[in-house]
């Protein structure tokens, strides 16, 4: 269940948080439109060499079916996330305790968060964009070539490529998301090794060999890993579209728009322009091809 009293509560160590972060990107980001590049999905394709000589293999925008992908999951969460209960926890978990039906409610509540938390670490498209805010913090430039679809340990996504490297630079953030992520929740959900009887959430998985602890926690304990997730998600979708309106404004009245850099496979670096025009829906364009096909019509 999604408590609006645990929300109020936590979200000011989230919103922290995530400020600390993107303060971070912005202040050690080696160029000022990196941070624009997570927004628009900048990607290097290198099969398109093959298509025309005329083609970049550098793109940017929704790019193939993950986009539709993308779109899909965020509905899942969001006719969830939306269901904010406006009573106290303690007043719902008395009626749980007096009434099946409402036990029954929170049961099925919590194996949809389970859903939905495994969902979010799973995403190639949300880590991907948890990748390049961590690359940006430390002060690296955009990768291009990130390929989230290549097969690659989630844990060593998260942990490693992730959070790890931003203990130093957003100590908040990386308290975070050691709060939030648990490896062996994402894999008691994935493959169904889970349990609830009352209002305990119990694990199949316990191996402390394999970094796997937990035998039971309460709903309680989980809610607030849940809560604190919802709020991550909310402050990410939050400072991305602020971001994409603030570069929106930056290039309003520039004919070139703005200046991106592109990071050759041969590790040398050069710019190029894109513009934010609206040419059948409003989007971000190369600068020369908007010059081409479309400045004097």
């Amino acid at each position: 269940m999604i408590f609006r009293e645990t929300l109020n509560r936590l979200l000011p160590e989230v919103e922290e948080a995530l400020d600390e972060l993107f303060a971070a990107v912005v202040t050690n980001q080696t160029h000022e439109q990196d941070l624009l590049l997570i927004g628009i999905n900048g990607c290097y394709y290198e099969e398109r060499l093959k298509w025309n000589i005329n083609t970049s293999p550098f793109s940017f925008g929704p790019g193939d079916w993950s986009y539709e992908t993308d779109h899909t999951q965020a509905r899942f969460f969001n006719s969830y996330r939306k269901q904010i209960r406006d009573e106290s926890r303690a007043e719902f978990y008395k009626l749980v305790a007096q009434n099946p039906e409402i036990a029954l409610v929170a049961d099925h509540s919590v194996q949809t968060e389970l859903s939905i938390y495994q969902k979010f670490w799973e995403s190639n498209r949300m880590l991907k964009r948890l990748y390049h805010l961590s690359n940006l913090g430390q002060g690296k430039n955009y990768d291009w070539y990130y390929d989230s679809q290549k097969p690659s340990s989630r844990q060593k996504i998260i942990r490693t490529l992730i959070r790890d490297p931003l203990e130093i630079i957003s100590p908040k953030f990386y308290a975070l998301l050691k709060d939030i992520y648990h490896p062996q929740i994402r894999n008691a959900v994935a493959h169904s090794e889970f349990y609830i009887v009352g209002t305990t959430l119990g694990f199949n998985n316990y191996d402390v060999a394999k970094h796997h602890p937990l035998t039971q926690i309460s709903f309680e304990l989980w809610e607030e890993r849940f809560h604190r997730l919802i709020l991550l998600y909310n402050g990410l979708i939050k400072r991305f579209n602020a971001s994409l309106k603030e570069y929106i404004l930056q290039q309003d009245d520039k004919e070139f728009g703005l200046q991106i850099r592109l990071t050759n496979p041969d590790g040398t670096t050069e710019t190029r322009f894109i513009k934010y025009v609206d040419v059948n829906r409003p989007d971000w364009m190369w600068y020369n091809h908007w010059k081409k096909n479309h400045k004097n019509k």
